[in-house]
């Protein structure tokens, strides 16, 4: 079985997620740059934070602005 392209899986993401705004919404208010440009809500004891944004700002910026009916 072949993995899909990382693309087509955060848009299939993406359009799960603009049916539910305020979860998108509060994944950006989490998952905002930090001053070193990583991602402030990305956290883990073992490597660096992502730099921003990270999949998951990426896939809730990619979801409002399809529900807002905008190119992502």
């Amino acid at each position: 079985m072949t993995q899909p392209e990382p693309d087509l899986v955060l848009a299939g993401a993406a359009a799960a997620l603009a049916a539910a705004p305020a979860v998108s919404a509060r994944l950006l208010e989490v998952h905002v740059e930090g001053p070193d440009g990583r991602c402030a809500g990305c956290h883990s004891a073992v490597r660096l934070a992502p730099r921003w944004p990270c999949r998951l700002a990426a896939c809730a910026m990619l979801a409002t602005a399809q529900r807002l009916g905008r190119p992502g």
